[in-house]
């Protein structure tokens, strides 16, 4: 508890997490509610009745779900990076003649920041998006509404951030540096699964069994985060279904869920592995 207590008085006595949280909070409140409100006002134009299993409250707080964690990212990210910077982490290992306990110390209460900044603006997000679309899409109560998506958002969502906010604090402790960390999160969660995805289609009618791309684009970090935070499973059944078929080997829904919560605690597992190998042989 004593570590985490340091960290936390190094987090608050900056600015910048302040800044960064408010900008949270507002982008929070405002991005929802707009969304949804835009969206009720079309309905209304149209003249046409919304779906019945159109909920405009949980679509407009989806929307915002990756700028929420990428926020709480960038929030962790520069907690790491500022110790190497304003060399604060030499003063730090003084008291902490174990590094192993320092970096754990530093990896937990990079979580509790992840869980924390996430749940509350989504949260707010939801209040946002609830007073948005002025009960006119949704007929439930705030809290009939909010319950029922809890699990979704307080479950695998929160077990996605925290295992993606792992994988950036280990490449945070590799590369010592903010743009560098930051750069790598977007090559590999939004570069790298537009190339997999286009090797996959020129690949498409090549064979006739099982292609290695398949499983590439199905498992890519950036499927196994929007699989666990939006349970969107079709694009990824959709990739598999040629793979399961020509092995004779059905899957469902569920199992692909949790086949992708392993393969990405794995990634998380390995990326911090390596960062703490590295770590305690720095020369800091």
């Amino acid at each position: 508890m004593r570590q985490i207590r340091s960290e936390w008085i190094k987090f608050r006595s900056l600015k910048m997490n302040w800044w960064i949280i408010s900008i949270m909070t507002i982008i929070a409140v405002v991005g929802p509610t707009l969304l949804a409100f835009m969206q009720t006002v079309a309905f209304d134009s149209s003249k046409k009745a919304p779906e019945p299993k159109l909920n405009i409250v949980w679509d407009s707080v989806g929307s915002f779900t990756q700028f929420y964690m990428l926020f709480a990212i960038i929030l962790v990210i520069m907690m790491v990076v500022q110790e190497y910077q304003f060399g604060t982490m030499q003063i730090a290992l003084i008291t902490h003649a174990n590094r192993v306990t320092y970096f754990l110390s530093k990896l937990t209460f990079a979580g509790l920041v992840t869980a924390v900044t996430y749940g509350f603006t989504t949260f707010i997000g939801f209040i946002g998006a609830y007073i948005g679309q002025r009960g006119m899409l949704t007929k439930q109560s705030f809290f009939e509404l909010f319950t029922e998506y809890a699990g979704l958002i307080y479950g695998r969502a929160l077990l996605a951030v925290l295992l993606t906010t792992v994988i950036m604090v280990g490449l945070s402790f590799l590369f010592k540096s903010s743009m560098a960390t930051i750069l790598t999160y977007c090559f590999v969660f939004f570069v790298l699964n537009n190339i997999l995805l286009l090797a996959l289609n020129q690949t498409l009618g090549d064979a006739t069994g099982p292609n290695l791309m398949y499983w590439l684009v199905a498992f890519a970090p950036a499927m196994c985060l929007d699989v666990l935070m939006q349970g969107t499973f079709s694009g990824s059944m959709h990739v598999l279904s040629p793979i399961t078929g020509a092995l004779n080997m059905p899957i469902t829904q569920d199992q692909y869920l949790i086949i992708t919560a392993i393969v990405y605690a794995v990634m998380a597992l390995i990326s911090v592995t390596i960062a703490l190998i590295m770590f305690k042989k720095q020369n800091i």
